[in-house]
């Protein structure tokens, strides 16, 4: 689709679940692909039946509301609940690559309103600290499990932060 390397924003964003929506809903594809630690979370033999009327209902709705309309029905829609697992695997993988790169000492802040608006979904059976946790490495392993990670409820986050940055900075000219 893209014709360049596709950054991480292409799944990890609103857009991105409706990205990830739009994949499995299409005959792309393949439920035969999923891996066994899917069963939990998703029933195969739903998505195997076809496209649900919800998933359907959603597809021919505003692009722009999909992410909302995806969350929503993730309890009770398998091509939702997928899409949402999905995208709660790369956002906490992503996550951790990245605190495992910066070490970061105070721990890691979900801000923005994927986090904040799906805070239910992210938490629930630690679905998000689950694959958060999951390195290759040992001692990693170890260190991510022991980073706190946080959820920022407050969506103004960004501009209190812009404001004090404003303010240091002004103090200092």
């Amino acid at each position: 689709r893209y014709s360049y390397a596709a950054g991480a924003e292409i799944a990890i964003s609103g857009q991105g679940i409706a990205n990830i929506f739009e994949f499995i809903c299409s005959d792309e594809f393949d439920t035969g692909l999923l891996s066994s630690d899917y069963e939990d979370e998703v029933s195969r033999a739903a998505l195997e039946a076809g496209l649900s009327d919800k998933a359907r209902n959603i597809l021919a709705s505003r692009r722009l509301d999909w992410p909302a309309h995806i969350a929503l029905h993730a309890e009770d829609d398998a091509f939702c609940a997928l899409t949402m697992e999905l995208f709660t695997r790369l956002y906490a993988l992503k996550a951790a690559n990245l605190t495992s790169i910066f070490l970061p000492p105070g721990g890691v802040w979900l801000a923005g309103g994927i986090s904040s608006k799906n805070e239910s979904w992210l938490i629930k059976n630690a679905r998000f600290m689950r694959w958060f946790e999951k390195n290759y490495a040992p001692h990693i392993r170890q260190f991510l499990a022991h980073t706190p990670v946080m959820i920022v409820k407050n969506y103004d986050i960004s501009l209190l932060g812009a404001a004090v940055a404003a303010q240091q900075f002004s103090s200092h000219a």
